[in-house]
């Protein structure tokens, strides 16, 4: 059944949406996939709140109008479906690159992360990372390191001369007492 002009405008209307909204979009090719393939691999990306579709190269590409895909027009050719994600781009990268390791027939064409385009090799490194929360929270421990550790130097300097002043005391008080 042929869909109406008006369907196909709604399509690519509903497409460049999603696309502006996403943190990450993936092109990929699933060339030789068949439809139990397909689904396992919209099963993973859904368990991830990601979403995968499938659609028409041309009406994909009138989608990317003014988008962080835009300049991606080569990609485009044979089997292509779309996957965002408005969430972690990492753990995007990780459910493809994993699936792309237990199933030879899925390849990666080119991936957009906030507005950088990313080659097949950036994408596998990506997936190799932690999660962005993880990273975060490595960020976080290293930056409080530092100041944790300098309170603690801090603290010593100051107990060492509540020490000597305490010290000072004392000799005072057994001067008074001597010669008083």
């Amino acid at each position: 059944m042929k869909k109406s002009l008006l369907e196909k405008e709604k399509i690519v209307q509903g497409l460049n949406e999603k696309i502006r909204k996403a943190e990450a979009v993936f092109l990929l090719d699933f060339h030789g996939m068949n439809v139990e393939e397909m689904n396992k691999l919209r099963e993973e990306l859904r368990k991830q709140a990601h979403s995968l579709h499938v659609i028409k190269n041309t009406l994909a590409l009138r989608a990317s109008r003014g988008t962080a895909i835009e300049g991606t027009e080569s990609y485009f050719r044979g089997n292509t479906a779309l996957t965002f994600t408005s969430k972690d781009p990492i753990i995007l990268a990780k459910i493809l690159t994993d699936f792309m390791n237990r199933n030879e027939k899925l390849k990666i064409k080119v991936g957009i992360v906030k507005d950088r385009i990313l080659s097949v090799n950036e994408i596998k490194r990506l997936s190799e990372l932690p999660p962005k929360d993880v990273l975060i929270r490595i960020l976080i421990h290293r930056l409080k390191s530092p100041i944790s550790y300098f309170i603690f130097i801090l603290s010593g300097i100051i107990g060492k001369f509540v020490n000597v002043l305490r010290s000072i005391e004392e000799k005072k008080r057994e001067i008074n007492n001597k010669g008083g």
